[in-house]
C-alpha cells in the first residue's frame, strides 16, 4: 500500500475538487437557465402551450411555470 501524501498535496487535491465542483455547478445552472428561457419562448407560442409542454415533458404545469419564473424574473434595482 502506498503511503499517504503530504498535507500540501492533500490540500491541493481538495481545492482542485472544490473548483471542479463549482465549475460543474456553474455549467448546470447555465444550462438550466437556457432551458428555462427556451421553455418560456415555447410557452408563449400559443394559448395552452404550457399544458402541452408539461404533457410532453412529463412534468406538472406548476413545476415548469416555477422553473420559468425563477429564471425570467427581473431582479429589483438596488438602491
Amino acid at each position: 500500500m502506498t503511503p499517504r501524501p503530504d498535507e500540501k498535496t492533500v490540500k491541493q487535491l481538495k481545492e482542485d475538487a472544490r473548483r471542479a465542483l463549482q465549475a460543474y455547478e456553474d455549467e448546470v445552472a447555465a444550462a438550466e437557465k437556457k432551458y428555462a428561457l427556451r421553455l418560456n419562448d415555447l410557452k408563449n407560442s400559443y394559448h395552452g402551450a404550457l399544458t402541452d409542454i408539461s404533457d410532453a415533458l412529463g412534468k406538472t404545469r406548476d413545476a415548469i411555470y416555477k422553473l420559468i419564473k425563477r429564471h425570467t424574473q427581473k431582479t429589483p434595482a438596488s438602491k
